[in-house]
């Protein structure tokens, strides 16, 4: 079973808009880090150390800082969706200022309903003695007001993008206490926790990438000191402070068990069974004692809580004293208002070498950063091999202040299979001593590897030394298995938390210099883990020895063209018949030198193999199948021409191949061409037009005999299509139920052995289902096509539909409304909404609506297509292995009425007293309506005549005519009757 949980990773949970929500779920999170991790620290690790050095704390307390002893600067990392500042996400500066002023209260016991704390609990609480400010200069020494505002890369976050949230925009975690404000939709907010310095566990601290604390911009700040827009409950600014405890290793009060058995390590705190929520009446007991409900590390509601104790703050203080990274933010620069100087020229980054290189001719390169007021017009700067001075460069600049240039040094030669540092320092600047130092230095160690020459094969019976690894997070990477007794590459993406995260596997140089063709094969594995999307593979080439400067992309695929077996929920290893085989030219690189990679993009799905890697020089023929371009999917043509795309894997160009095609299973029709298709390159050949039955046809097409041989790879040589062919036409108003038998009018279809749409039975009788909660195969869909709607004769129009559907925890389904004026093709989308925009009801079990509360409506406006002779709709649904997607009660209307009348009978007539003379039909299908006026004279005063008439409202004409009584007679194919009305004011 997949266990999700476990950090000293403090997380605080928002369990849903219409629920309450819970503030943590720090346990569950400890779990999930440490089963991910394991070098990291136990918490009864962590815990042994910080009890000897809270006593040497308590022990040297009367000899410590006194009031503000300890400044923290603090970044603001704002991460919105664009909006303008102080709207929405984009939260203003006085916001922000008022969550500093909450939290420097809250810390230091200076906030103003420390009355409110309980005559019992004030002898213990406490004051930590510390000022959190917003930091003076930022990473490159500039000045900075402390908030870094970033539009990203998505408009919700959740706390499985941990990882992506924070690369958005970050600082060194060793100089600033790193705080992201944004759209965090499952939680109010989750802070990484500190860890000890004990030897032998040093990789318990290297999540500093991620180290800090996201908050929901909801309950950032505090409503005294602004109208903002904060969560009722969570108004005055406490959920940072709550979150700010954990930063400094604080645990929740009553210990994370449902029991008077569990401990937060602080003696003076009471021993309490559970969490408390609301804003409860004082006093309450829990395990025989007060509960100390108004602690910052309970749940309560924000204008409830009011206290740490002493207790915790000798703990958060340890923590600042004594824990890595913490300990270092009291002596950060960042707290130190930067110093404008004269002459100031910086390194601001290493452009070339990087941390590996080719062998052979290399320039090293600089891009320098003018810092100081003056412009510089002359710098000297030197380079270090090995600490032996190699180059000594003058320069004539014309550099402003905050101007950069990039500084080129002579060519050095590297050689294989070497070790370098490099060291860039400025010694001069404008002709003197630069006068700002901190900023002159820069180094970089880099390796190279040894050219290795073709063919070569590697099965990773262990990891090859002449191989590297790129492990930006230095968290999982990939690592040596036995795949049910195959030796393999893998990555654990089943455990992997950190969300968007990459990692490559580096081949050696591989030298191509005297191989004019040269091909990759290797196998890979993966499944995907139900509802879980954005998890990848690429291979990537380099003719720099560097993938960090637009690699070239040979292959790259993700999700369920990545995957090789079945989405499942358990642990992925793979069987014997789970691989396939991937074959890439490289002959593109022919005579040069050239790297490649394998990059694992992280989605904490499933793992991820590959296996038997060879680099071959022989010729390799695989032409595949990439997709039918015409005709779509349904179509208006009874004989369209059938083409094909096709693509040339191998590498060597392929100069003759033949195609077959079958139409529902007949003979095959064999077409010859002798078209050039040169490797990696695609070629789209027409076919002899085929005709098609009514209704759904079946292609299957194949690819044969590529320069006459036989093809490496048969597994993409053949692929069926499902073709409909259907011209029913309608016109609006139009209605459909699916309670009779199909008229060939609504088209359902789907890829071949694919799930799609079938009838149901529900509350409405016969409806639609996409049945997701039993299908593992993300991101199949099924469709569902309307005729064709003639819109020539009508300016507005809009279509209203009924869904039903509830969220699984699996997975989501997504229903998409796309429109065709072609007959075929649907380029325009309409609607679309997943999970929680389909539904608010959540249930694990399988999905059938009962009651009509349990469906919604839905309206969308087809205006923009009126006076279009060949309308389609299609209903999409995509599937995210969820629940069971239900869709009925389809109608359309000849206008944008966001609130049509639905009627319980055929039709009504109403007005004519101070309003206008209406009648409106509800028919089950379209008739035909006679509409006759008389007067209490019998005398006829209009008619009209009406067609295709279903769910419209028209106006009754009354010419002239003066107050009194009249009556109104009404026939249609199924009814007639008089009705007397009163026209006049």
């Amino acid at each position: 079973m997949r266990i999700v949980v476990f950090t000293f990773f403090f997380i605080c949970t928002h369990v849903s808009v219409l629920q309450a929500q819970d503030r943590c779920g720090t346990v569950e999170n400890e779990k999930k880090l440490l089963q991910n991790h394991p070098a990291k620290e136990t918490p009864e690790q962590f815990e042994k150390w910080m009890s000897t050095q809270v006593a040497k704390t308590i022990k040297n307390q009367n000899n410590q800082r006194t009031q503000s002893a300890y400044t923290i600067p603090v970044v603001v990392h704002v991460i919105h969706n664009g909006e303008s500042i102080g709207t929405g996400v984009n939260i203003s500066e006085a916001q922000i200022l008022s969550q500093l002023k909450v939290l420097n209260n809250d810390f230091n016991r200076q906030n103003a309903d420390q009355t409110n704390t309980p005559t019992l609990f004030q002898p213990v609480a406490g004051s930590m003695d510390i000022e959190f400010v917003l930091a003076k200069q930022d990473p490159d020494g500039l000045p900075t007001t402390g908030i870094v505002r970033v539009k990203g890369s998505k408009t919700s976050w959740v706390l499985n993008d941990n990882y992506t949230l924070k690369s958005q925009s970050y600082w060194p975690a060793e100089q600033y206490l790193n705080i992201w404000v944004t759209n965090l939709t499952d939680y109010l907010g989750f802070a990484q926790s500190p860890v000890s310095p004990l030897a032998g566990l040093e990789e318990a601290s290297n999540d500093r990438l991620t180290d800090g604390v996201v908050v929901n911009y909801r309950v950032f700040g505090s409503i005294d000191d602004g109208a903002f827009s904060l969560k009722t409950q969570y108004n005055k600014g406490r959920t940072l402070t709550h979150e700010m405890g954990h930063f400094f290793g604080l645990r929740h009060i009553w210990g994370d068990v449902s029991s008077c058995s569990g401990t937060d390590y602080v003696a003076d705190t009471p021993v309490q069974s559970s969490s408390t929520s609301g804003c409860p009446v004082h006093p309450q007991t829990s395990c025989s004692t007060t509960k100390m409900f108004q602690n910052y590390l309970d749940y309560t509601d924000d204008a409830c809580m009011n206290l740490f104790t002493q207790g915790q703050a000798d703990r958060m203080i340890t923590i600042l004293l004594s824990s890595p990274r913490r300990k270092e933010l009291p002596n950060s620069p960042a707290l130190q208002t930067p110093v404008s100087v004269a002459d100031d020229l910086g390194i601001k980054k290493i452009i070339s070498p990087g941390t590996t290189a080719c062998s052979g001719l290399l320039t090293p390169s600089v891009l320098v950063r003018n810092y100081g007021n003056n412009t510089i017009t002359n710098a000297q700067l030197q380079l270090k091999r090995n600490n032996s001075v190699i180059e000594t460069k003058n320069i004539i600049l014309s550099l402003a202040p905050d101007a950069e240039q990039q500084i080129d040094f002579n060519f050095i030669s590297l050689t294989s299979a070497s070790a370098t540092t490099f060291d860039f320092t400025i010694t001069f600047a404008n002709s003197h001593a630069d006068n700002n130092a901190v900023n002159n230095l820069k180094s970089i160690s880099t390796s190279t590897s040894t050219p290795t020459g073709l063919p070569l094969t590697e099965s990773f019976a262990s990891f090859p030394s002449s191989w590297s690894k790129d492990n930006p997070d230095g968290l999982t990477t990939w690592q040596t298995t036995l795949a049910n007794g195959t030796s393999a590459m893998y990555i654990n993406l089943y455990d992997y938390a950190e969300m968007g995260a990459t990692d490559k596997i580096i081949t050696p140089q591989l030298d191509l210099s005297n191989t004019p063709t040269a091909a990759l094969l290797f196998d890979r594995a993966y499944a995907q883990y139900d509802g879980t999307t954005g998890e990848g593979l690429k291979v990537l080439a380099s003719t720099g020895c560097r993938f960090d400067n637009s690699p070239d992309v040979l292959f790259n695929k993700t999700d369920a063209a990545l995957a090789t077996a079945t989405s499942r929920l358990s642990r992925f290893v793979p069987a014997s018949t789970e691989w396939k085989t991937e074959v890439i030219s490289l002959s593109q690189y022919a005579g040069r030198q050239v790297q490649l990679a394998f990059e694992s993009m992280n989605a904490n799905g499933n793992n991820l193999f590959i296996k038997n890697v060879r680099f071959v020089t022989s010729s390799i023929l695989d032409l595949a199948i990439v997709q039918l371009e015409s005709p779509s999917f349904i179509t208006c043509l009874g004989s369209p021409t059938p083409a094909v795309r096709i693509r040339n894997n191998g590498n060597i160009a392929i100069t003759s191949f033949s195609v077959s095609l079958s139409v529902n299973g007949g003979s095959n029709t064999i077409y010859h061409f002798g078209n050039q298709i040169l490797p990696n390159e695609e070629l789209v050949v027409n076919l002899s037009p085929m005709i098609l039955n009514g209704g759904t046809n079946q292609y299957t097409i194949s690819v044969l005999e590529p320069n006459g041989s036989t093809d490496i790879d048969p597994s993409n040589d053949s692929r069926s299509y499902q073709i409909a062919f259907n011209t029913a036409n309608e016109v609006i108003p139009l209605r459909e139920k699916f309670e009779t038998a199909s008229k060939n009018d609504w088209v359902i279809i789907g890829a071949p052995q694919q799930t799609t749409w079938s009838t149901a039975t529900t509350n409405y009788n016969t409806s639609l289902v996409y049945n997701g909660f039993t299908n593992t195969k993300i991101g199949e869909e099924g469709w569902l096509i309307s005729p064709i709607l003639n819109l020539t004769d009508i300016t507005k129009a809009s279509a209203y539909f009924d869904i039903s559907y509830a969220k699984r925890s699996t997975g989501n389904e997504t229903l998409r409304v796309l429109a065709s004026t072609d007959c075929e093709h649907f380029t325009t989308e309409l609607f679309s909404a997943s999970g929680v925009a389909l539904s608010n009801i959540a249930q694990e079990t399988s999905w059938l609506p009962s009651v009509s509360s349990a469906w919604t409506r839905q309206q969308i406006i087809l205006s923009s297509l009126a006076g279009q002779p060949n309308v389609r709709l299609a209903f999409v649904a995509t599937n995210g292995n969820g629940n069971n997607l239900y869709l009925d009660n389809i109608e359309f209307f000849a206008n944008e009425d966001s609130q049509p009348s639905l009627l319980e009978v055929p039709y009504s007539v109403y007005g004519g007293l101070a309003s206008p003379l209406k009648i409106t039909f509800n028919f089950d299908t379209r008739q035909s309506a006679f509409i006759q006026v008389f007067n209490v004279m019998g005398q006829l005063i209009s008619e009209l005549n009406l067609t295709n008439v279903l769910n419209q409202t028209f106006p009754i004409e009354m010419p002239n005519q003066g107050t009194g009584i009249y009556l109104i007679r009404v026939q249609t194919d199924t009814h007639v009757s008089t009705k007397k009305v009163y026209w006049g004011n």
